[in-house]
């Protein structure tokens, strides 16, 4: 217990640290005198530029950052498969669905949010409708979720020919990560829902150990198919509001949980 109370210290205190760098780089670079005193000061032209701009897009990379690793450890237990992360199941491309049409339709950054959200949440619904069928195997997952993806991928290139070249360069952009949109207002509505799944998930993490070995011992071990249900779903909502917020961004949920 004593290690672990270190362990999480340690990280806690790198956290800040880094958080504490990034304010401080940019295209104008503030020295650390000039960071704290912004903090303390009245400097208002620095503490602009570190709290208007620069905390909020910080805060999102961070949110989005643990988002994504926490739930490309839960894809892959359950999928047990090393090289599975949250968009193994498409729901990247429901949400660049779902994010395409509002940036087309030129619409306000709250509702690309919302039917990014929509539009990966809507590619659960299906891969969970398809999966309990075959009662939640890995492979109905990865089949279905693929399926799906190529499906969501093939209409996003419908709207892409059917629109625009600015909308269209719009829509790219989203899709490639942007975090130049994160805004206070967005981050205060999603970031505790994140943490909250996090922390319900972090309740899980013997269960996702027991899944690693496979169905049969994970049965015999006492997992329910209603566990490996609600940690799809814990993991889905997860990527699905990393997604929301700055678009899409790749390696982090594959390549962290290792």
């Amino acid at each position: 217990m004593k290690k672990k109370l270190i362990f999480y210290s340690i990280l806690f205190i790198l956290s800040i640290i880094v958080i504490s760098i990034s304010l401080m780089i940019g295209t104008v670079k503030i020295s650390p005198g000039d960071f704290i005193s912004s903090i303390f000061g009245d400097d208002n032209i620095i503490r602009k530029i570190i709290f208007d701009f620069r905390l909020p897009r910080v805060l999102v990379a961070f949110t989005v950052g643990a988002s994504l690793a926490v739930s490309g450890v839960v894809f892959q237990a359950i999928l047990k498969n090393p090289l599975s992360d949250p968009f193994t199941l498409g729901i990247s491309s429901g949400a660049g669905l779902g994010a395409a049409i509002p940036i087309i339709l030129t619409l306000s950054t709250v509702y690309i949010s919302l039917g990014a959200l929509i539009g990966s949440i809507g590619v659960s619904l299906f891969i969970y409708f398809v999966s309990k069928r075959r009662h939640f195997g890995s492979t109905s997952l990865i089949l279905a979720g693929v399926s799906i993806g190529f499906i969501a991928s093939a209409a996003i290139m419908l709207l892409f020919a059917l629109s625009s070249a600015s909308s269209v360069q719009k829509v790219f952009l989203w899709m490639t990560g942007d975090l130049s949109i994160a805004r206070y207002s967005l981050l205060w509505n999603l970031l505790p829902l994140s943490f909250v799944i996090i922390g319900i998930l972090f309740l899980y993490h013997r269960h996702m150990d027991i899944i690693a070995f496979g169905n049969e011992f994970a049965k015999t071990a006492g997992v329910t198919e209603k566990n490996i249900i609600t940690l799809f779903w814990l993991g889905s909502i997860l990527a699905g509001i990393s997604v929301s917020l700055v678009g899409i961004i790749g390696f982090i949920g594959l390549v962290v949980p290792h």
